[in-house]
């Protein structure tokens, strides 16, 4: 009888220390799957996994907003002043002394006086200032364009990221 209490004492104690041999690996093995995943920028990743749609969808709001602005200020303000210099234009081309004998002298008759025209010259330079700002609208949502490219090619690179960084923690949890 005394040897089976031994026996069972030590069955108890073997099974006792696997129990805390196992436990010990099993924690050894989440402290380095811990320091595998802070390692390897898992925590990183899926913020940015988090975050980069959202971006991606304000982005392609403000790509969207800045090409209707910039085709709304094209058919309103744009067109309106090409459309008033072309009057100012007709306008002094109507009362334009030109008697040259070819129609080259009155084509160059025709130029010299709508540079002196005033109505024309204001007008031009009201029209050059609305095309720059109608570049720098374009030029704006080009910008904007290539911001929501660029977001969606750090997406696509980071959900790349994240299966690498899959397949690595698979590939250690077998071995493991």
């Amino acid at each position: 009888m005394a040897q089976l209490t031994m026996a069972t004492h030590e069955v108890k104690y073997e099974t006792k220390s696997i129990e805390q041999a196992r436990g010990a690996a099993v924690e050894r093995t989440l402290d380095f799957a811990e320091e595998l995943m802070i390692e390897l920028g898992v925590a990183d990743t899926i913020k940015a996994l988090q975050d980069l749609p959202a971006q991606v969808g304000a982005l392609q709001q403000e790509a969207l907003s800045a090409k209707a602005k910039a085709e709304t200020f094209k058919l309103g303000g744009l067109a309106g002043a090409k459309e008033r210099y072309d009057q100012e234009v007709l306008a002094a081309s109507m009362v334009a002394p030109c008697d040259g004998k070819n129609a080259e002298a009155r084509a160059m008759q025709l130029k010299a006086h709508l540079a002196k025209d005033e109505a024309v010259g204001k007008w031009q330079a009201h029209l050059d200032r609305m095309e720059m700002e109608y570049r720098t609208l374009v030029l704006d949502a080009e910008r904007k364009e290539v911001d929501l490219d660029q977001t969606r090619n750090r997406l696509r690179a980071m959900l790349a990221v994240a299966g690498l960084l899959e397949a690595v923690i698979r590939a250690t949890a077998i071995r493991s």
